[in-house]
């Protein structure tokens, strides 16, 4: 009875386990930050719209494919942040509100990210203290977005140009 027991929390740690790598695991900034005092790594910021086409195909091609998943759970705290977020959002110990400008308004947060040119899906890398790497704008296909993930997730970009990385 005891060996049964022990392999069915042996075969419930293991699906569970599989099922953790199903999908990245999206964080919130707030639970992101907290997180990173705790373990610091580089951060990978999903700057989508509910309104955007380009933002749903990533969700369900890139961000669907099983090694994306992988890398990003194991490499990043992967973050998904609506540009057009009505909640405040605290982060680095600042208040990041919603501006009621232009047709749909924005977050100050994606703002800030994007330098005040929006675009969407963007994407923004930071460093572990939560200084900005690099912005890509627009739809990335599998390979060049784990091509570009592997060159900030493995730190590559601290010696290396992109264009050099790239010819590779």
């Amino acid at each position: 009875m005891e060996k049964i027991i022990l392999l069915a929390i042996a075969l419930g740690l293991t699906s569970t386990l599989t099922l953790a790598q199903d999908r990245i695991e999206w964080l919130s900034i707030e639970a992101m930050e907290k997180a990173s005092k705790e373990n610091p790594k580089p951060v990978f910021i999903d700057i989508y719209t509910d309104w955007c086409g380009w933002c749903k195909r990533m969700d369900r091609t890139v961000f669907n494919d099983p090694e994306i998943i992988t890398y990003m759970n194991e490499k990043f705290y992967p973050v998904k942040l609506n540009g057009e977020e009505k909640k405040t959002i605290n982060f680095m110990d600042h208040e990041f509100k919603f501006r009621n400008a232009g047709r749909r308004g924005v977050n100050e947060l994606a703002l800030s990210l994007m330098q005040g040119k929006m675009s969407y899906p963007s994407y923004a890398f930071l460093n572990d203290e939560f200084q900005m790497i690099t912005l890509l704008k627009g739809y990335r296909d599998k390979k060049t977005m784990l091509k570009v993930l592997n060159y900030i997730g493995d730190q590559v970009y601290l010696e290396q140009t992109w264009d050099e990385y790239n010819k590779e």
